[in-house]
């Protein structure tokens, strides 16, 4: 790990965000608002992506745009793994939707932690769904900025969870009637597109 902190600039505080979001996970369960989730989702994702970055840009320190868009794609990646898991999640006494948006949207907390899905609860899930999908836009940006070397894993990731996002959506937001996620012919596939078109 040294040889590439040196090698590639890895910034320490990047490091030192991800072990951050280490610690959120071990010692927090549910987050008050959008700000704070935000805050996580930072951590344990897009804090990720900052550390990478310099190493998909080929040693070249990053920009402070292909910073704000690494972000910007960490933070959809988080937000579909949380609509992704929220049965996984409950049955692990975990509520990553915001406590103020559950509120705002009268989500029933006996009917949530049940795992009964309410129409309160799809408008709500409906609600981060658009969020995500605006996160992980203004994230793919960072495509055009990285040279091509980096271009097939962000593609690649992007791809992935944006797939993962549409069939959330596609499937009306039953959350609690499986995990989604994408068969292994489908992952091989867009890693061929990756490698050989990106």
């Amino acid at each position: 790990l040294a040889d590439t902190i040196e090698r590639y600039g890895v910034s320490p505080d990047d490091l030192a965000d991800v072990l951050a979001g280490v610690e959120m996970d071990l010692t927090r369960t549910r987050y008050a608002t959008f700000d704070d989730l935000r805050e996580y989702c930072y951590h344990v994702a897009s804090a990720v992506g900052l550390a990478t970055l310099p190493i998909l840009n080929d040693g070249i320190p990053p920009t402070d745009a292909m910073r704000e868009h690494a972000i910007d794609l960490g933070l959809g990646m988080q937000l579909v793994n949380i609509l992704r898991d929220v049965a996984e999640d409950l049955a692990r006494d975990r509520v990553y939707l915001p406590q103020e948006e559950l509120h705002r949207f009268g989500v029933n907390q006996s009917a949530l932690a049940r795992g009964v899905m309410t129409e309160p609860l799809r408008l709500l899930l409906a609600f981060q769904a658009a969020r995500g999908v605006e996160y992980l836009e203004r994230g793919s940006q960072l495509l055009t900025h990285v040279p091509r070397s980096g271009r097939p894993c962000l593609w690649l990731l992007a791809e992935i969870y944006g797939r993962l996002l549409r069939r959330i959506i596609a499937a009306d937001y039953a959350v609690f009637a499986g995990r989604v996620s994408l068969p292994k012919w489908e992952k091989l596939g867009l890693l061929a597109i990756a490698r050989w078109r990106v």
